[in-house]
């Protein structure tokens, strides 16, 4: 289930709108709705991030993928610079084995400072 971020912390997960795997089923589609602000970051996953197994088949889990994502909110990380960091913690937590396919992708409400941060030389 994706995840809503609002001012560097995890405050829901996102239930609604599930569909079964694309190519199966009758084509329905459950839609949801969900009020975003500005700065809101939206974590979508696949199992294979949360589901990431250990050495001694311990899950990865989406208590430590919610803690990783409020840890580089605090340090005031980017959202691409997050991706990244969650990206290394899940390939070290599997030994840099992937074991399933991994998807990670966080969609970020750009702010005025974000956009003027990026449109800054450098």
């Amino acid at each position: 289930m994706p995840l809503l971020m609002r001012d560097g912390k995890v405050v829901k997960r996102l239930e609604g709108g599930r569909r079964i795997v694309l190519g199966l089923g009758d084509g329905q589609i459950d839609v949801a709705e969900e009020r975003l602000e500005p700065g809101d970051w939206v974590v979508f996953h696949t199992d294979g991030v949360t589901e990431a197994r250990d050495a001694d088949g311990t899950f990865y889990g989406v208590e430590r993928l919610t803690d990783q994502l409020r840890r580089s909110a605090a340090a005031g990380h980017s959202a691409p610079e997050t991706l990244r960091r969650v990206v290394h913690e899940v390939l070290d937590h599997q030994h840099g084995q992937l074991q399933d396919d991994a998807t990670l992708l966080v969609a970020q409400w750009a702010t005025r400072k974000e956009e003027a941060l990026r449109a800054a030389p450098r």
